[in-house]
């Protein structure tokens, strides 16, 4: 997801970069770990199938859809937590690991406890778009 190779000089031009990478990685991990339809069930089949009927729904009621949607996060409440935590334990490992060479050893551990924070506020704030 960065680019192959990044400026670590610490000319303005170089600094807007990295940002501009970070920005890049952690958005496009929100988007793809975050910001989905539902969290459950991990299985592929049964994910399919609950695909399959929130597209049906859509097309002919957009109302249904959302009920339905709505009977899904109800019925997962308790392993909807827990997955929300491994989300959160993944995602967060995996921007470490691709941002780490940006970051000092120093400034790492902040990083990383700030970038916490704001999963936790992006899973909120998205719970009732859900």
């Amino acid at each position: 997801i960065a680019p192959k190779s990044i400026p670590l000089s610490n000319s303005p031009q170089s600094q807007y970069l990295r940002m501009a990478a970070a920005e890049k990685v952690i958005a496009c991990k929100l988007c793809s770990n975050v910001f989905q339809q539902y969290y459950l069930p991990d299985s592929v089949p049964a994910r399919k199938a609950m695909d399959e009927v929130l597209e049906l729904l859509s097309q002919s009621s957009p109302r249904e859809q959302a009920i339905f949607r709505l009977q899904l996060l109800s019925a997962y409440k308790t392993e909807q937590r827990e997955h929300v935590r491994s989300i959160t334990a993944f995602t967060l490992s995996n921007v470490i690991d691709i941002l780490g060479p940006l970051l000092l050893p120093k400034s790492r551990d902040d990083f990383q406890s700030e970038f916490k924070k704001l999963l936790q506020e992006a899973f909120k704030l998205w719970a009732p778009v859900q």
